[in-house]
């Protein structure tokens, strides 16, 4: 079984998660697959789970595992020729009826860089926060039309999570894109969104690089935004994915729990 090297107070309420192209293609990628759900049980998420770059000939297996543990499956479609999707697995018996949508979009950035979004959500109820949207995204220079469908649910509270492909880092070193700090400044100066920002084993708070963890070009690619009430009451973390056989994928696991003190 996988190692869990983060091990939290409570299970996580949320997680997020790129498993770099998860694909059932193969004996070789189904063993890996099939041990990325063995982490994912060690995880116990209680609410939902956002899966990213999940390999289309793989849908039909995370829907079936999803299932087996009481998860509905939000499944979003590949876009611009893409042979990947993104999933937002949520616990049944927590959906607010009729509340699922699912957004997938393939279209150029300002930069003229072929850009894409995919945002799957559910409004979902939480023991301690009450009514609250979930989305998982797995987005590339569409950050802004992320956001902005999210908050034209008009939910009391909402919380977003994914693989943004914008740019911080635990050294420091700033993004090779001037996009990806402005980024953050847009966010912060235009929407009532703020960044979760996860919490280091020291208990401060700052970027935690979650791809490509050891290399030169480390980043932290993944975050987590959420209204500023719900901010103010969430713990981010930041969790290793190796199990015996070596790492699980080329992106960290991202854990959010709700109501946190």
């Amino acid at each position: 079984m996988p190692e869990f090297r983060d091990p939290p107070n409570r299970p996580p309420d949320v997680v997020w998660w790129n498993v770099g192209r998860s694909s059932a293609a193969t004996p070789a990628t189904r063993r890996r697959l099939g041990r990325q759900m063995e982490f994912l049980d060690s995880i116990n998420a209680q609410i939902a789970i956002g899966l990213t770059e999940v390999s289309v000939l793989a849908r039909s297996e995370w829907a079936h595992w999803a299932q087996s543990r009481g998860f509905q499956s939000i499944t979003g479609r590949s876009v611009g020729g893409l042979k990947t999707t993104a999933l937002l697995l949520c616990r049944a018996d927590l959906i607010e009826r009729r509340s699922e949508f699912s957004i997938t979009q393939s279209r150029l950035s300002p930069r003229g860089v072929g850009g894409w979004l995919e945002l799957q959500s559910a409004r979902m109820i939480h023991p301690e926060v009450g009514s609250i949207r979930i989305a998982g995204t797995y987005c590339y220079g569409s950050y802004q039309e992320a956001l902005k469908s999210v908050r034209r649910r008009q939910d009391p509270r909402y919380i977003v999570g994914g693989d943004w492909n914008l740019i911080r880092s635990e050294s420091g070193r700033g993004g090779p894109e001037d996009w990806a700090g402005t980024a953050f400044d847009w966010v912060h100066s235009n929407t009532d969104f703020t960044e979760v920002v996860p919490t280091r084993t020291d208990g401060t708070r700052g970027p935690i690089d979650t791809w490509h963890v050891g290399a030169r070009d480390a980043r932290q690619l993944d975050h987590v935004f959420a209204d500023k009430p719900t901010a103010a009451q969430t713990a981010v973390s930041i969790v290793d994915v190796n199990d015996d056989t070596g790492a699980l994928s080329d992106h960290r696991l991202v854990t959010a729990r709700l109501g946190a003190q």
